[in-house]
């Protein structure tokens, strides 16, 4: 079992999970996503329990509650085996919080059980570094919960302690060093903090949220104004857990702020929900009712739209990945290259680590290499210039395939990186040529063991063995 993952990620504790359900399903989907189903279960379980520790309001938290299960972004935690990882930090960070709060109840030695599960929670996820952190802004913002005397030394010091040592010693010995190349674009936090903030209250698909990002975020902003104005009128003040879990929501996306993903929002999203939740109520039966339906339409729209992306999603995987196991078993095939392969089908992820993919499930280990990746809004879609007899250059060796580059929603070309009128050399006998903004050549040398495929129709189709 191996301690990193193929994208240079140290999560061990969520790739026992996977051996577990390996031995326990086998190859079969619908096994691994039981299991996503049960922790997330779990998770709006805890949800509520840890709500109605902090807020002692068993009303509010239940509400709380139920807006974090049904927030449609939580589609792609839960459709995407890959996505456990947010999953299982989520429901181990609820309970180190969980186990924190009532050994400060009666402080005595350390709180060992926060420390182990903070400590899971970081081998099952990096970014639940930020628990230290959300623990300090409840002691901030809860008198009965603020640090005190030895508590300093007792909690908070060995927590940071922990973070230390897991980043600079454990993980770093299995990885070989200390960076993180997710934080390299953190420049764009604002405009994303922005986006998070608003699509906890009109999460459309990221793709139509991006295209008039201050559109939807004046939407969302009129909506919590709204909500605002009308429990400061009703109740003559604000809840007053408000502000609290608003700096907790930021506190939670933390190191997420790198890039606007849904499934970074799973545990943020739990802040969100109880100011949601706090407002909805405060604002009572007629504003609050009228704005909860308005937006129950927009999230069951959403949540629809999302599993019906993950559908498309997955069709296209499973086809480019059954036709790549049964590729690999032709006894004299060491390469396959796919011109045009998909990275996204309807803005859910397709691409993946194919060369171990594929003897994993029952292949053969061959090199496997996408010659310009594309996003398609459909299974069916590729990036054909013209019909594929045609698109190839009749009689020319070695094969040159034009394919043309779309833009719109959920469409454009992805990898690798090519300016215009450049030509790159890749791997295997494979070059690129971007020919004015919107058209790509790929040229493949043959050679003996090389099989040449390119997307289209929602399959790989060869281009090996057509006649030239």
């Amino acid at each position: 079992m191996a301690l990193s993952t193929p994208f240079g990620y140290f999560r061990p504790l969520c790739a026992i999970t996977y051996w577990i359900d390996w031995h326990i399903w086998g190859a079969t989907p619908a096994g691994f996503r039981f299991t996503g189903l049960v922790l997330a279960a779990l998770v709006a379980a805890l949800v509520v329990v840890v709500t109605r520790r902090y807020t002692g309001d068993a009303a509010l938290a239940g509400l709380a509650g139920l807006l974090f299960s049904l927030h449609p972004y939580h589609v792609g935690a839960i459709a995407w085996v890959a996505a456990r990882s947010d999953l299982l930090s989520a429901l181990l960070m609820l309970v180190a919080a969980w186990s924190f709060d009532r050994w400060s109840d009666r402080p005595r030695a350390l709180p060992f059980a926060a420390i182990l599960l903070y400590e899971a929670a970081l081998l099952a996820k990096e970014s639940s570094v930020v628990l230290v952190a959300f623990l300090f802004v409840v002691a901030l913002f809860d008198r009965k919960r603020r640090f005190r005397g030895m508590i300093w030394v007792r909690a908070f010091l060995p927590l940071t302690v922990v973070s230390l040592l897991h980043f600079t010693v454990l993980r770093a010995a299995v990885l070989g060093g200390t960076e993180l190349r997710q934080l390299n674009s953190i420049g764009a936090w604002r405009g994303n903090l922005f986006s998070y903030g608003a699509s906890s209250v009109v999460p459309l698909p990221s793709e139509m949220f991006q295209e008039r990002s201050w559109l939807w975020g004046g939407v969302a902003m009129i909506v919590a104004l709204t909500l605002l104005a009308a429990a400061r009128l009703r109740k003559g003040k604000l809840p007053g857990v408000i502000w609290p879990t608003a700096v907790a929501f930021t506190v939670l996306l933390g190191p997420s702020l790198i890039a606007f993903v849904q499934r970074y929002y799973y545990l943020p999203s739990a802040a969100a929900a109880l100011a949601l939740a706090a407002l909805l109520r405060a604002a009572g039966i007629r504003v609050g009712g009228w704005i909860a339906g308005t937006l129950a339409v927009v999230w069951i729209g959403t949540a629809v739209a999302l599993w019906s992306a993950w559908f498309d999603a997955g069709t296209a995987s499973r086809q480019l990945i059954a036709r790549l196991v049964e590729i690999s078993k032709t006894g004299d095939v060491e390469t396959i290259v796919i011109a045009g392969s998909p990275h996204r089908v309807h803005g859910v992820p397709v691409t993946g680590a194919f060369e171990r993919i594929v003897p994993f499930l029952g292949g053969r280990q061959v090199s496997i290499r996408t010659a310009a990746e594309f996003d398609y809004p459909t299974p069916g879609d590729d990036a054909l210039a013209k019909p594929l007899e045609q698109a190839l250059a009749a009689g020319s060796e070695p094969i040159d395939l034009e394919l043309v580059v779309e833009r719109g929603r959920y469409s454009r070309y992805v990898w690798p990186r090519i300016d215009e009128g450049d030509t790159r050399i890749l791997e295997d006998g494979v070059s690129l040529r971007r020919d004015g903004r919107d058209r790509l050549r790929v040229r493949i040398t043959p050679r003996a063991g090389l099989r040449a495929y390119v997307w289209s129709g929602g399959d790989i189709t060869p281009i090996h063995r057509l006649p030239l």
